[in-house]
């Protein structure tokens, strides 16, 4: 069951145990009953080098290739083939 922080005014802060159903912006402080706020914490995050970031950034794009450049490749040689899986089947 995940751990809430909250921050009471009077007494400070504070960890509740509840379900996430459950989980709220307010509750009650356990030792004065008074109205405490939940604190949200920032997400912590690693630094890594810049070539790794332009690595993973251009990760994702795709490659954009000139319709010229295409002209007489078959379709079948821009896929990458392998051969057959059952070479047994090499008929079939």
């Amino acid at each position: 069951m995940p751990q809430y922080e909250f921050a009471c005014h009077r007494c400070g802060p504070f960890s509740l145990e509840m379900n996430m159903a459950d989980a709220r912006s307010t509750t009650a402080c356990p030792q004065c009953q008074a109205l405490a706020s939940r604190v949200y914490a920032r997400i912590g995050f690693v630094t890594t080098d810049r070539t790794i970031h332009r690595r993973l950034d251009n990760s994702g794009q795709p490659k954009v290739m000139a319709k010229e450049a295409l002209k007489g490749t078959p379709l079948r040689s821009l896929h990458h083939h392998h051969g057959p899986a059952r070479p047994w089947q090499v008929g079939h």
